[in-house]
């Protein structure tokens, strides 16, 4: 499997090109966003290769949109349970895994926890003093 190499179409493309893994684990926030991720899963599909849809450590908003990718995928195991290793989230009800299994969540029913985004906020300007 090919992980940390897959950063961009561009090198999933020369993998792809070069035969050189049977599985491209693709990480949307490296590769450019949802959109670029599903076009890499199309290309590797087209050529034979697996993918897996993992991501870097994101809250719950990155998540949503990495499973969002997933679910246009065949049926296979991807690497998305990781929301639990953050002490805190900005989504107000955060994503379940159940039975190995997560729900993508319907259209617009994404909520942010207002206290969370503003913690994050003052975080991020107090990081930049």
């Amino acid at each position: 499997a090919a992980d940390e190499s897959v950063s961009s179409l561009a090198t999933a493309r020369a993998l792809l090109a070069a035969r050189a893994a049977d599985v491209l684990v693709v990480k949307p926030a490296r590769v450019g966003g949802p959109l670029v991720a599903l076009a890499i899963a199309r290309e590797a599909e087209a050529a034979g290769v697996g993918v897996t849809i993992s991501t870097l450590l994101e809250t719950g908003v990155g998540l949503t949109a990495a499973l969002r990718v997933a679910a246009c995928l065949p049926d296979r195991a991807h690497g998305l349970a990781t929301a639990d290793v953050l002490a805190s989230d900005l989504l107000a009800q955060p994503l379940v895994v159940r039975d190995g299994r997560m729900t993508v969540p319907a259209a617009g029913s994404i909520a942010l926890n207002p206290t969370a985004v503003a913690s994050f906020a003052i975080e991020r300007i107090g990081d930049d003093r």
